[in-house]
């Protein structure tokens, strides 16, 4: 067996996230928000993560996005766009190199970069961090929190945030014949496809391997810096 479940969207853990926030975690509510910046016309647009979001890429890709769309109304100072990440932008990508040029990327597109706010509510007008502070917005696109599969964590194979845990193998311990892969697994860093490719690759050449009677070889390294880099 493969567990391969991907996360779910704790958006519970995040106050006014449905109620407020727009998101591209779905076709629906992708959507949605295309349709609102279709209607836009000024104003402060912020994209964002909230703690344990642990995908920064489509945050970066959005505002590029909508700084190329808006790029008129930006340089007219009727629109403007911030991103906001909950710790620094080195740590969002797993202490990858590039976090110096996609700052001095960002800046050059115009986009505002506000880092080390770990957002834990939002209001109708305004994004709230732990210790208080506020950001206005009129437009908000924000990635809630994520989490693994809660039905699995009676199992006891998951940590605290009901990822699953694996060995170097992606075998999960004291269950035999049983793997997981993909944003499921309790890997630290952002959760991108590329891991999850290596990670399934890992996993069936581990498998071939029992299928043959033999035991399990092949080792995942969970590089996230050089994997981003490259």
């Amino acid at each position: 067996m493969v567990i391969a479940l991907g996360r779910r969207l704790a958006t519970e853990k995040l106050r006014g996230f449905y109620e407020y926030s727009h998101h591209l975690l779905e076709t629906q509510a992708a959507m949605d928000f295309g349709e609102e910046v279709r209607k836009f016309k000024s104003g402060k647009i912020i994209v964002g993560m909230a703690p344990d979001s642990f995908l920064p890429v489509p945050v970066c890709e959005t505002a590029f996005a909508l700084a190329k769309k808006f790029k008129r109304e930006i340089e007219a100072e009727k629109v403007s766009i911030m991103v906001v990440f909950p710790e620094s932008i080195e740590k969002a990508f797993g202490g990858a190199d590039l976090h110096q040029e996609l700052t001095e990327t960002l800046e050059k597109h115009n986009i505002f970069v506000t880092t080390d706010f770990p957002v834990k509510e939002i209001t109708s007008k305004e994004i709230l961090s732990d210790d208080g502070k506020t950001i206005p917005f009129d437009l908000l696109m924000f990635l809630p929190p994520f989490r693994g599969q809660s039905f699995l964590s009676n199992l006891g194979i998951s940590d605290d945030l009901e990822f699953i845990l694996t060995d170097e193998f992606m075998r999960i311990p004291n269950f035999p014949n049983v793997y997981a892969v993909g944003d499921i697994v309790d890997f630290s860093g952002p959760k991108l496809a590329q891991m999850a490719v290596q990670q399934a690759e890992v996993a069936a050449a581990n498998i071939v391997a029992e299928i043959n009677g033999k035991e399990p070889n092949l080792i995942y390294y969970h590089e996230i810096a050089t994997i981003i880099d490259e």
